[in-house]
């Protein structure tokens, strides 16, 4: 930000790349010790802006046209009583997850931070974003359910990963998402979940009102849909839907989403370069 004419404008310089950043500055500034918050709240500042966002080193969004509201429950960064993981919430805490701006204002990511608590002794790595979506539908979803449940699953995987881009899960950090976030395991991708993930290249999923939204999802319970319009898909409910009852991809994410706290109405299938 800088003054010019009396009036406050963003003014761009150059800068290194929130991939750089990831690969050299933060394990350099880690293996230094002592105390960097300081240095990991300038990159946070660069990697929002590739996100499209301008914040301060406080992390306060200084961009118009943001809305919040609260979902009762926390991120499951733990595997349920079935042993899956997912973004499932619990009643035991409140999250904070905003209906973020017009999706058209953020760029889609190259790269994510992944902090690898489950299977890299919690070393934080940057990954490229299609290589993480296709390392985590498989742990997610089955590779063997019907397609249209498998394109459901590439979406909520997808747009968990871009929201947390947008608003991470530890800024200061240096990461965007756990294992526990999502199961991302590296080199686990199969053929059948990378032509779901293959199939919605180019597109993302908005709300009613074309804001980017956190799309939670739960095991379910295997044979039944689960709550139409709860606002939280189920992942055995959406094989359920897709096998039993013919319902295509955007039909089973919309008998989730739509009418709940997160879309009021159908959702939006918007496309990007």
């Amino acid at each position: 930000m800088a003054e010019e004419n009396n009036e406050m404008k963003i003014v761009q310089f150059n800068r290194p790349s929130s991939a750089v950043l990831d690969d050299i500055v933060v394990p350099t500034l880690s293996s230094s010790g002592g105390s960097y918050e300081s240095e990991i709240a300038g990159i946070n500042v660069i990697e929002q802006a590739e996100n499209g966002l301008v914040v301060n080193a406080r992390e306060d969004i200084l961009t118009d046209g943001f809305d919040t509201k609260s979902v009762t429950g926390i991120i499951n960064d733990e595997a349920d009583e079935n042993g899956e993981y997912g973004t499932s919430t619990t009643a035991s805490g409140t999250e904070d997850f905003p209906n973020l701006s017009t999706y058209s204002k953020y760029s889609y990511p190259s790269s994510i931070s992944v902090k690898l608590n489950k299977t890299g002794n919690s070393k934080i790595v940057s990954v490229n974003f299609e290589t993480y979506i296709k390392n985590t539908l498989p742990n997610e979803w089955y590779a063997s359910w019907d397609h249209a449940s498998l394109r459901a699953g590439a979406y909520c995987v997808k747009m968990v990963g871009w929201y947390r881009k947008i608003k991470p899960v530890s800024s200061s950090g240096g990461y965007d998402v756990t294992q526990g976030t999502q199961k991302y395991v590296p080199d686990t991708e199969v053929t059948a979940t990378n032509n779901a993930v293959n199939y919605i290249k180019g597109y993302g999923m908005a709300d009613s009102t074309n804001k980017i939204f956190y799309p939670e999802y739960a095991a379910g319970t295997e044979g039944s849909a689960g709550k139409q319009s709860g606002g939280q898909l189920k992942q055995w409910g959406s094989q359920y839907l897709a096998s039993e009852k013919g319902y295509t991809y955007k039909q089973i994410l919309n008998y989730y989403y739509k009418g709940s706290s997160y879309s009021s109405d159908s959702l939006v299938f918007f496309s990007y370069e």
